[in-house]
């Protein structure tokens, strides 16, 4: 495992959210102990944040990030989002791997059930999108709710997304730089 003991990037601040981009050790710690979790980073956990899905997905990200070079690792982690008026984790996201040839790449988030509609999806989904364009090898980012999701729909509308294509079941969403 490479050494990650040490933050490659400091977390992204916005007016209400810290963005903290989770080192290899933090996501295994993650996925085997949400309490020494929550005591390691020093945050509460809100309900919910670590849904099963997520804790999947965890696994999933954990498993290519011993497979890539540790340059990659903040387009494969997830990004703990931290509300910064009291330290609660309520949400996490992060990328599907590294901007394609075309310097595309697909967001995924999450945020807990208790504290949705208050826009914290959307603030920190910007915050990303910003950094990620902000990266040379990024052109555009991308998302593919399902079509009954209205919530994320929403969330990358207000985004500044646009709408690009449909499949049978899901919405496209594009931000370009």
């Amino acid at each position: 495992m490479a050494d990650n003991s040490y933050r490659a990037q400091e977390p992204l601040s916005t007016e209400r959210l810290r963005l903290i981009p989770l080192t290899l050790a933090e996501l295994v710690l993650c996925s085997q102990s949400l309490s020494q979790f929550e005591r390691q980073l020093g945050v509460q956990i809100e309900p919910g944040t670590f849904s099963a899905p997520v804790l999947r997905a965890c696994n999933i990200k954990i498993e290519k990030m011993h497979h890539v070079a540790f340059a990659e690792h903040l387009w494969h982690t997830y990004w703990l989002v931290v509300t910064r008026e009291m330290p609660r984790a309520i949400g996490c996201l992060g990328f599907k791997g590294v901007p394609d040839a075309q310097g595309a790449v697909e967001i995924g988030y999450g945020i807990a059930d208790a504290v949705r509609g208050k826009g914290y999806g959307a603030e920190a989904v910007r915050a990303l999108v910003d950094w990620a364009l902000s990266q040379p090898a990024c052109q555009s980012v991308w998302g593919d709710p399902l079509k009954t999701n209205e919530a994320s729909n929403r969330l990358l509308a207000s985004c500044g997304a646009r709408l690009v294509d449909k499949t049978q079941t899901s919405n496209i969403w594009r931000i370009e730089r």
